[in-house]
């Protein structure tokens, strides 16, 4: 699954301060914004250059094993791609769909 986001990125993403804590401390990082991950859960970061870096946190949200592309992506919310935040569980499938049947699209749903 591949997505994209237009524009430059946010201003906070840029941040020295920012940088030096995902870097230094991603754990601690995601704990202040209430992301708390165990300990088990590995956190890589990749400073490419001075203004890029990108992190990845993996990880398949249980009971979703059978679910399509679609209802993955469904899933995914602006915290969890940004890295601050986990997908919804897939129990919520059934509003999401809903929601989009109604509306079209999912950019203004909670």
């Amino acid at each position: 699954m591949s997505c994209k986001i237009s524009g430059g990125p946010p201003l906070w993403y840029v941040s020295k301060e920012y940088t030096q804590r995902i870097i230094n401390e991603p754990r601690k990082y995601f704990a202040d914004y209430g992301l708390k991950l165990n300990d088990d859960v590995e956190i890589r970061v990749h400073d490419i250059t001075a203004d890029i870096h990108y992190m990845v946190l993996s990880m398949r949200a249980k009971r979703t094993e059978k679910l399509s592309e679609e209802e993955l992506s469904m899933l995914v919310t602006r915290d969890s791609l940004l890295g601050a935040g986990l997908p919804l569980p897939p129990d919520r499938l059934p509003e999401l769909k809903k929601a989009i049947m109604e509306k079209g699209n999912l950019l203004s749903y909670p």
